[in-house]
């Protein structure tokens, strides 16, 4: 009897078929932020705050301030808006998406 599979005739597949092994699916992929602290959002979070101050078309003040140039006073904004409770800073510089072009 030679080339005889070990379990089953020549040519025929074995009698029996070990199944693969189960694996657990794969987690969802946790949303992060990137900063001096790295923010996670999993399923298990709370609802996030987002300061939205810092934003040139939107806050006149911020706005005023970016334009001159001071930039020390844009910051202390999106300090007040972590301190006020935001867990993220949306910062906007970008007045020429909302300004027309001449």
């Amino acid at each position: 009897m030679k080339d005889v599979p070990p379990r089953g005739r020549p040519g025929r597949a074995p009698a029996v078929v070990t199944a693969p092994a189960a694996t657990e699916p794969a987690p969802p992929p946790l949303t992060q932020f990137a900063g001096l602290e790295t923010l996670t959002i999993r399923p298990d979070s709370n609802f996030q705050m987002i300061g939205e101050r810092t934003n040139v078309t939107g806050s006149v003040r911020f706005a005023r301030l970016i334009r001159a140039g001071n930039y020390a006073e844009g910051a202390a904004v999106a300090l007040d808006q972590v301190r006020g409770g935001a867990n993220l800073i949306d910062v906007n510089m970008d007045e020429a998406c909302s300004t027309p072009s001449a």
